[in-house]
């Protein structure tokens, strides 16, 4: 089997969309303030930052730790597929009460990641699933470091 075609490959190929509908909406906002031609308030450049680390990245990533495993969970991915873009929302509308309901969710699914990616990675130990597994770990530091200080 190749690519897409295995098993819960058009879940994938769902993750995959949302990422680049998320990646849309960061390139946009990004060029749009990089060239000057919009100004933006601190909600819309937080949008662009979140839609960036915990956006399209995190959902790409996962998208491909699903496929690189052979080991497609639907609901966590799902979950995720509603819950980042509800999240990226939440900082665009500038609205404390829906960032912080949004960010405790999208904690319980970023935990729920980890315990995928660990259980997944324990069926077959390999280099790149232990890569992945550092990688996880070093954007969702990463990032929580940086939505911390903006």
């Amino acid at each position: 089997m190749d690519g897409l075609s295995r098993p819960g490959g058009s879940t994938l190929a769902r993750m995959y969309l949302v990422a680049m509908a998320l990646f849309l909406i960061t390139i946009t906002i990004g060029i749009l303030n990089g060239a000057d031609v919009v100004t933006f308030n601190n909600d819309q450049i937080l949008t662009h930052v979140h839609s960036g680390t915990l956006g399209w990245i995190s959902l790409a990533l996962v998208a491909s730790a699903m496929w690189m495993f052979g080991a497609v969970n639907g609901r966590l991915a799902l979950t995720l597929g509603i819950l980042v873009p509800i999240y990226v929302a939440a900082f665009y509308s500038g609205n404390f009460q829906a960032r912080a309901i949004g960010g405790a969710a999208l904690l319980i699914a970023i935990v729920w990641v980890f315990a995928w990616v660990w259980r997944a990675w324990s069926a077959a130990r390999t280099l790149p699933g232990l890569a992945v597994i550092l990688y996880v770990l070093s954007v969702r530091l990463w990032s929580s470091a940086r939505s911390t200080t903006a």
